[in-house]
């Protein structure tokens, strides 16, 4: 996790367990970063024909202002990590994006799907891995999910990500034990099903789900739900898939 950076433009961090919705009495301002303009171009009609409105669109993330006012402060970022550089290079970048603006969606938009960026997603604490060859429809909604507060990874890459780290069962700071609905609760959230989802098939209310999912993220020195997620990944764990 980063620390957040002094600003007058942006309110504190947002909570750690679940994003919290954003409200849009207006359309929602949405930053492309692309180094094709093409592509670009092509995002920001599809992003605008879905009622988004493009505040930003730029070939860098360098490139974004330095000071904004409130009003002109993005809510959501689109960022085609598809073109030249290296993961550590985006990491870095995507780490000065997050602190700048903490309470912002962000995005990732790529050609092919790998586990290596889910684990950046995880380290920065970003909100979804999407795939360019999405349908226009279905894009729209994923991104309106994301500023609800839901995140958005392909199962394909969790279930990737689980070959690569398989094979550790301590975390850092020794042995951990987990009741059946600690692991129950870690792979609903694998699956990213909402507290919601999770209530209904546990059969309890979601102020229940919630006090448990801040208990197992204490055993397991999560912060959030994506640092819990790849604790499970890494410790065998397979989403659950039959939750409706």
């Amino acid at each position: 996790m980063f620390a957040v950076r002094g600003s007058e433009q942006m309110s504190p961090r947002r909570p750690t367990i679940g994003p919290m919705p954003i409200v849009h009495p207006h359309p929602a301002r949405v930053a492309v970063i692309s180094p094709a303009p093409l592509e670009r171009e092509g995002l920001k009609l599809v992003l605008e024909d879905a009622g988004f409105a493009v505040a930003i669109e730029t070939d860098d993330l360098a490139a974004i202002p330095p000071a904004m006012g409130d009003d002109k402060v993005p809510e959501l970022f689109v960022v085609d990590v598809s073109g030249d550089g290296s993961v550590v290079q985006w990491r870095e970048q995507l780490g000065v994006l997050r602190q700048r603006f903490p309470r912002a969606r962000i995005v990732l938009l790529s050609n092919r799907l790998t586990p290596d960026w889910w684990l950046v997603c995880s380290q920065i604490d970003l909100d979804g891995y999407l795939s360019k060859i999405s349908r226009p429809l279905v894009f729209k909604r994923q991104l309106e999910l994301i500023l609800a507060g839901e995140r958005m990874f392909p199962f394909e890459i969790f279930q990737d990500s689980a070959v690569v780290h398989n094979g550790s069962t301590l975390t850092e700071h020794g042995a951990v034990r987990l009741s059946q609905l600690d692991e129950q609760i870690l792979r609903h959230l694998l699956a990213g099903h909402s507290n919601r989802i999770i209530a209904t098939r546990l059969q309890v209310t979601e102020s229940t789900v919630k006090a448990r999912m801040k208990s197992v993220f204490q055993k397991i020195h999560a912060n959030n739900r994506t640092q819990a997620a790849v604790w499970a990944l890494k410790n065998g764990m397979k989403p659950l898939t039959d939750a409706v």
